[in-house]
C-alpha cells in the first residue's frame, strides 16, 4: 500500500531533524578534534573548511527548510536541495576519509539521506506540480544546467581516458593519496547524471526537470561554499596553489544562485489552486 503524502512528508520531516543533529555532531567532532583525521595535510584542512560550512551553513538551513516546507513548494525544494547536499557531502567522508572513529556517523546521514529525499519527492506530487515560468527561465535554466554537467563531466572523462590511454595519474588522485579517484565516480554519477537529466526535461519544460535543477542548484550553491572554505583552510596550510581555485568555486557557486532563484521566484511554483 503506497505511503501517503502527507505520512512520507511526516517521516522525512522526522528523519531530517535526525541528519541535522547528527550532521552538526559529526562537523563540531572535526573542528574539535583535528586528530580525528586520519588524513594526509590536505586532504585533512579540507575537511576542516568542509565541516565548518556545514555546521554554520547546511545544517541551520537544513533545519529551517525543513521547517517551513509546509508553507511553500519552493522551501520544498530547498529541503531537497540540502537533503542531496547531506548525501553527496557524506559520501566523500564515508569513502574519502580514512577509517575514523565517526565512521557510523557518516554511514547514517547517507542512508538517512537517502531516506528523506525518497520521501520528501514522494510527498511532493512531482507530477501534477503547477510550474509557471517563462520561456526564457525553462531555455536559460537548461542551458546553464547543460553546460555545467557537460564541463564537469568532461574534465572527469578526460582525465579518466589519459589515465587509461597513458597512464597519467590525475592530480586530484595524486594530491589525495586515495587509491581511486572518489571525485570523480561521486560527481560524474550523482552531480553530472542529475544535471544532465535535469537539463534535458527542463527544454523539454517538465516538472521534473525544475525539482532536479533546482535540488542540483541549491546543493550547488552549498557546496560551492564548502569547497572554498575547505580551498582557504588547504592554502593555510601551505598548499597555495589550492587557494588558487577559490574563484572557481565562486563563479560556479554564482552560476547555481543565478539559476536556483530564478527556478524558485514566488510566481515560478505555485500551490494548488492559488
Amino acid at each position: 500500500m503506497p505511503l501517503p503524502p502527507m505520512a512520507a512528508a511526516r517521516w522525512a520531516r522526522r528523519i531530517t531533524w535526525a541528519l541535522v543533529l547528527l550532521g552538526s555532531a559529526t562537523s563540531v567532532a572535526g573542528l574539535a578534534r583535528p586528530a580525528l583525521y586520519r588524513d594526509n595535510t590536505l586532504v585533512t584542512a579540507g575537511w576542516f573548511g568542509n565541516d565548518l560550512v556545514t555546521l554554520a551553513v547546511a545544517m541551520p538551513l537544513l533545519a529551517w527548510s525543513c521547517r517551513v516546507a509546509h508553507r511553500s513548494r519552493r522551501w520544498t525544494l530547498v529541503w531537497l536541495g540540502l537533503l542531496d547536499y547531506v548525501v553527496y557531502n557524506f559520501l566523500f567522508y564515508l569513502f574519502g576519509a580514512a577509517l575514523n572513529a565517526m565512521f557510523l556517523a557518516y554511514e547514517g546521514l547517507v542512508v538517512g539521506g537517502v531516506a528523506a529525499l525518497i520521501l520528501v519527492l514522494a510527498s511532493l506530487g512531482v507530477a501534477d506540480l503547477p510550474v509557471r515560468l517563462s520561456s526564457g527561465v525553462w531555455q536559460g535554466s537548461a542551458v546553464a544546467t547543460g553546460v555545467l554537467a557537460c564541463g564537469l563531466g568532461g574534465l572527469w572523462i578526460a582525465q579518466s581516458l589519459a589515465f587509461a590511454i597513458g597512464g597519467t595519474l590525475p592530480a586530484v588522485v595524486a594530491a589525495t593519496g586515495h587509491p581511486t579517484n572518489v571525485v570523480a565516480a561521486l560527481d560524474l554519477g550523482l552531480v553530472v547524471t542529475v544535471m544532465a537529466v535535469a537539463a534535458g526535461l527542463l527544454w523539454r519544460r517538465q516538472p521534473w526537470g525544475v525539482v532536479l535543477a533546482a535540488m542540483s542548484h541549491v546543493k550547488g550553491v552549498v557546496y560551492m561554499m564548502a569547497l572554498a572554505a575547505a580551498s582557504a583552510s588547504a592554502a593555510a596550510v601551505g598548499f597555495a596553489d589550492v587557494g588558487a581555485q577559490i574563484p572557481i568555486w565562486i563563479a560556479i557557486g554564482a552560476v547555481d544562485a543565478a539559476v536556483a532563484t530564478a527556478l524558485l521566484r514566488p510566481t515560478g511554483l505555485q500551490r494548488p489552486g492559488g
